[in-house]
């Protein structure tokens, strides 16, 4: 079909996606020259030391600001701290931190996965994920980790929340037990929850455009290129309209471009294009994987001098599971960065204080997409409340948290560079098990 035609998708549940690709685009990577947006992009890389980087719009003076285990990192909207989750702990937390990686503070303390944290446009507030009440929902805090409050309450997992540019809305994509994706808007108070598109794929991460018009997001069930449409969630197009795996899209300050991760080079890089897709640019281009890109204002910093002291363990008082809000009893206790640029593997999901598990794990499937660069997981557990995380079995690197879908049943789909060969489950109730990852 040529590139000024109309091509319409009917997807599996009756949605239809007028999926317009731009002239010109040819689905090519090409390192063209192009006048870089303002501000600065936060994203995670396992070149050494691995961690959290920092970097200038085109790519340039790229800075290690945290450790191996930090994910997701999110910059607030002055560009002064940077919101982020990390395993450190042995358990996905929130922390936030200086954009120079001094002043590490962690905002949650539980036993359940807290993940994927977003700032409003004020900074007042942090939109996050959690399981602490048996399922994956949108939960709200305070900037500093008070308040932590339940805004979400559906039978599917609900991830990647962002509030639109005005903060008074919120969108997020909504993960279903069959493998596919929904994207949905609510009140940033968790009201009037609607619908906007229906059967997306992984790596979506809705993103708004700074006026608010538009919303990108990444992925459909059998393509993952990166979508634009309007805020209403009509007018799909696509903008990348290629083969290999483009995710994560986040919009620069200014609304000219597109920061998005893809596999195009072969690993996961993350690239730069205008927002109607044009002139796609490899801005990091190097052996490794680097991706979760943030875009956000102000300058790269200094990194600060590491202390040799050995950091305090938290002491904040967890907080205790509920359906209702969640108060925290403690403020939030300063974590400080690490004394070494060694990488640390994340601490493994301890088991409780007892000779034998609490639960039975088992895989019902690992696969993993050559030509998409993806790792496919699917596990169960006999306790529903059970947190489960996967690793490379031969290193013992975590890959990540399952999503707990309800009645036992887990999945994990992930980017990967490479086939594990071999993953193993470990359960926060003591359950463990492996198996051989098949390709395809």
């Amino acid at each position: 079909m040529s590139s000024n035609k109309l091509m319409t998708a009917l997807l599996s549940g009756g949605l239809l996606l007028a999926v317009v690709p731009f002239a010109g685009l040819g689905g090519l990577s090409v390192n063209v020259a192009h006048a870089s947006a303002p501000g600065k992009i936060a994203f995670k890389s396992n070149r050494v030391p691995g961690g959290l980087f920092v970097m200038n719009a085109d790519g340039s003076n790229v800075t290690n600001i945290s450790s191996s285990n930090d994910y997701m990192p999110e910059f607030s909207p002055d560009g002064n701290r940077v919101a982020f989750a990390s395993g450190r702990d042995g358990n996905l937390e929130i922390y936030v931190m200086n954009a120079d990686g001094s002043g590490q503070t962690r905002l949650t303390n539980n036993p359940a996965l807290d993940e994927v944290p977003r700032f409003s446009p004020d900074g007042s507030k942090i939109v996050f994920i959690s399981d602490r009440d048996g399922n994956l929902e949108i939960y709200s805090m305070n900037a500093d980790g008070t308040e932590q409050t339940r805004l979400t309450a559906n039978t599917v997992s609900d991830y990647a929340p962002a509030f639109s540019p005005d903060g008074s809305k919120i969108v997020w994509e909504s993960y279903h037990a069959s493998s596919y994706y929904d994207i949905d808007i609510m009140n940033a108070d968790g009201t009037g929850q609607t619908l906007l598109a229906s059967h997306c794929g992984d790596g979506v991460a809705p993103s708004f455009s700074p006026d608010g018009s538009k919303i990108a997001f990444g992925g459909t069930p059998s393509v993952n290129d990166i979508y634009v449409m309007n805020a209403d969630g009509t007018g799909i197009v696509n903008l990348t309209n290629r083969a290999g795996a483009n995710m994560y899209p986040s919009f620069s300050p200014d609304g000219t471009q597109i920061a998005f991760t893809s596999t195009r080079g072969g690993n996961y890089d993350v690239y730069t294009m205008n927002a109607d897709g044009t002139n796609p640019v490899n801005i990091t281009n190097m052996v490794g994987d680097d991706y979760d890109a943030s875009w956000a204002p102000g300058t790269v910093p200094t990194p600060p001098v590491q202390p040799t002291a050995t950091p305090a363990p938290p002491t904040a008082t967890p907080v205790a599971p509920t359906a209702t809000p969640v108060l925290p009893t403690a403020t939030a206790t300063a974590i400080a960065p690490a004394a070494t640029a060694t990488p640390v593997q994340p601490t493994p999901v301890r088991p409780t204080a007892t000779s034998v598990p609490g639960d039975v794990v088992s895989i019902n499937k690992a696969e993993y997409t050559v030509s998409k660069g993806q790792l496919q997981v699917q596990a169960s557990s006999t306790n529903t409340s059970a947190t489960l995380q996967a690793y490379v079995t031969s290193t013992g690197e975590l890959i990540g948290t399952l999503r707990n879908n309800g009645g036992g049943k887990y999945s994990l789909q992930v980017a990967w560079s490479t086939n594990p060969l071999n993953v193993t489950i470990k359960s926060s109730l003591g359950g463990t098990t492996s198996k051989s990852v098949a390709a395809k």
